[in-house]
């Protein structure tokens, strides 16, 4: 069985392929229409995990990172991925590859580390909506997980399955009673040993009722 010793964090931009510059918060249209919102067409394993597991902490050693592209931000994000490809593998998501790689290769970036997934997207926040790392016994085998986002982003919400799909990784969902979680990436840590941490925004949107009307 091929143990892995690194982990892949979920984390910086994402992209947002219809230009729609959504803030991190909530807008108010989308708190208008969220009421009651939850994703439910199940993308992955809704059950847990039958071994051990362990979210590892995020500052353990990587095996790659994933951005999101955009135009707007492109040579902000062609920096990141001149620096972070020179330590590993990263994971760019755009609906058109060969756009990247021509501004990646003018900028003198070899992309040799670089890899690409296409999705569609609402918004550029990644850290909140991405999918989160754990291994099975200890650092047996890499999973991911993915819970429901507390955004009116369905498509933010569905991109973890596309990693998953990409990277050929079992995705475990927080998505179905009575194991549903809403929450958001950005309220969530982990020291990598069996303690996480949170605001209490994840428990006042779990409760009996709030507006996903989640089970608690």
């Amino acid at each position: 069985m091929k143990t892995f010793f690194t982990v892949l964090i979920i984390s910086l931009l994402y992209n947002f392929s219809f230009g729609q510059d959504l803030p991190v918060f909530p807008t108010q249209e989308e708190l208008n229409s969220n009421k009651g919102y939850v994703q439910t067409i199940p993308k992955g394993i809704t059950h847990p995990p039958l071994a051990p597991v362990r979210n590892p902490a995020e500052w353990e050693e990587m095996q790659g990172i994933c951005v999101s592209w955009s135009n707007t931000y492109k040579s902000f994000l062609r920096e990141i991925v001149r620096y972070a490809s020179q330590e590993g593998l990263v994971w760019i998501y755009y609906y058109d590859s060969t756009t990247v790689k021509s501004y990646l290769t003018s900028g003198g970036i070899s992309t040799t580390n670089t890899r690409y997934i296409q999705t569609s997207l609402n918004s550029i926040w990644i850290r909140d909506f991405g999918a989160n790392s754990i291994y099975r016994n200890d650092v047996d085998s890499l999973y991911l997980v993915d819970w429901l986002y507390n955004r009116d982003r369905p498509a933010d919400d569905a991109s973890p399955a596309a990693l998953a799909t990409r990277l050929n990784l079992p995705m475990y969902e927080c998505t179905q009673a009575p194991t549903d979680l809403v929450a958001t990436g950005g309220n969530f840590m982990s020291d990598g040993f069996n303690t996480a941490f949170s605001s209490k925004l994840i428990l006042n949107e779990n409760a009996t009722v709030s507006q996903f009307n989640s089970t608690p």
